[in-house]
This record gives C-alpha cells, sequence and structure tokens, in this order.
C-alpha cells in the first residue's frame, strides 16, 4: 500500500511557478491567494478610469463622456472573456491537483486553439452593434457619440490582448499562482498610463489614442503572461 507521501498513479512534479494548495496551512493559501485577486480585480477597473482622466483633461468635456460612457459596456463584453478564463480554471485545477500535467497541456491547448475562433465571432458580432448600443443607452448624437462609438471600435478590434490575459490568468490561477496575474496587471497599468499621456497629450490623437494605449498594454500583459508559461 502507498505511503501517505506517495505521489498519486500517474502523478508528474509540479511545474516552476505554481503553488500546490493542498499542501501546509490552508488559511495562509487562502490569504496570500486572495490578497493578489483582489488588488488585480481593482486594478482592471483603472484601465477605463485612466483613459477618461486623460482624455477629459487633454481633450474635452465631449471626450470625457465619450470614454465613460463605453464602461459598462465593454465591462459587459470582457465579462465573457473572464468567465471563459474560470471555466477553464475548474478542470485545469482539478487536472493539477491530481498530477495529471499531460491532461492540462492537452487541456491548455484545446482552450487557445478556441482563441482566435471565438475572438473572430466577438469581433464581428459587436462591430455593427457598436452605433445601435449607444443609441439604446440614449448617448445623444454629435462629438460624443462619435468619440464613444471610435473608442468602442478600436477596443473591440485590440479583445485579443484583453482575452488572452484573462485567460492567461485563469490558467495561472488554477495552479495556485495568483501574484503573476497581478504583477502582469500592475506593469500593464504603468504601460497604459505612458502610453495614454504619450499619445493623447503629447501626439493629440485624443480618444483614438487612449484607445490604442490599452490595446497595447493588455496585449503586452497577454504576450509576458504566454512567455511565462511556454517557459515554466
Amino acid at each position: 500500500m502507498a505511503e501517505p507521501h506517495d505521489k498519486p498513479e500517474g502523478s508528474q512534479d509540479k511545474p516552476k511557478g505554481t503553488n500546490d494548495m493542498t499542501q501546509g496551512s490552508p488559511w495562509r493559501h487562502i490569504l496570500m491567494f486572495s490578497l493578489p485577486l483582489l488588488a488585480g480585480n481593482l486594478l482592471q477597473q483603472l484601465y477605463n478610469l485612466v483613459d477618461t482622466i486623460v482624455v477629459g483633461q487633454g481633450v474635452g468635456g465631449d471626450a470625457l463622456a465619450g470614454v465613460g460612457t463605453t464602461a459598462p459596456i465593454i465591462f459587459l463584453i470582457t465579462s465573457m472573456f473572464v468567465g471563459v478564463g474560470l471555466g477553464a480554471t475548474v478542470l485545469l485545477s482539478q487536472y493539477y491537483g491530481a498530477g495529471d500535467l499531460e491532461s492540462l497541456r492537452k487541456l491548455v491547448s484545446s482552450v487557445y486553439s478556441a482563441l482566435l475562433p471565438l475572438i473572430l465571432i466577438v469581433t464581428v458580432v459587436s462591430l455593427p452593434l457598436t452605433g445601435p448600443v449607444l443609441r439604446l443607452i440614449q448617448v445623444p448624437d454629435g462629438a460624443t457619440f462619435d468619440m464613444s462609438r471610435l473608442y468602442m471600435i478600436i477596443i473591440i478590434l485590440g479583445f485579443l490582448g484583453s482575452f488572452g490575459f484573462n485567460l492567461n490568468a485563469g490558467l495561472l490561477q488554477a495552479m495556485g499562482n495568483s501574484m503573476l496575474p497581478f504583477v502582469l496587471l500592475c506593469v500593464s497599468t504603468l504601460v497604459n498610463v505612458a502610453l495614454d499621456l504619450l499619445f493623447v497629450l503629447v501626439l493629440g490623437w485624443g480618444v483614438a489614442g487612449a484607445a490604442v494605449a490599452t490595446v497595447i498594454a493588455q496585449t503586452l500583459s497577454w504576450l509576458g503572461g504566454m512567455v511565462y508559461i511556454n517557459r515554466h
């Protein structure tokens, strides 16, 4: 009979950068895992907030209203990406806890194989709906409407970075690592702020510059997570 410390049959050594939460103090694991999640959720709200502040100061009231109006709509769409990551997390955590890394790798591959088709579908469906949705929430025609629609279109075209980051975060969190997604989000937020200032205040790109800054920052955070996952 196997000793209590023996590995389950078919299990493998856990990869680097993960945290086996089945060993040690449960309360310590819960606390250390939850704090980066809480801070990360707060940081994610800064993307649109920073864009709003910068365009409000650098462009004017119409730009401020335009960017601010899109926040709940973009949040609604990106919540789907978060949901996909959480859904994958359930199976991933089961495979990881059982030490079945081969099944875990296959699942990660399957999830990523669906990435581009899903992004394409969401983009194709969302783009023509930007105008009707803004009218549905009664955004008045004129400069505010035009800026809101432009901002939304650029953000939608850059959904790959947002989806990729949330998916990577789900993969890492399933293996007990909530700190790396938080670190990547911190870096992404700083990049977003710097690019906002550059594109909006220095180059004068207006709301388009704020949207482009957000897309670049999110894409960099996704690529950073991909590099880490592939190495470890």
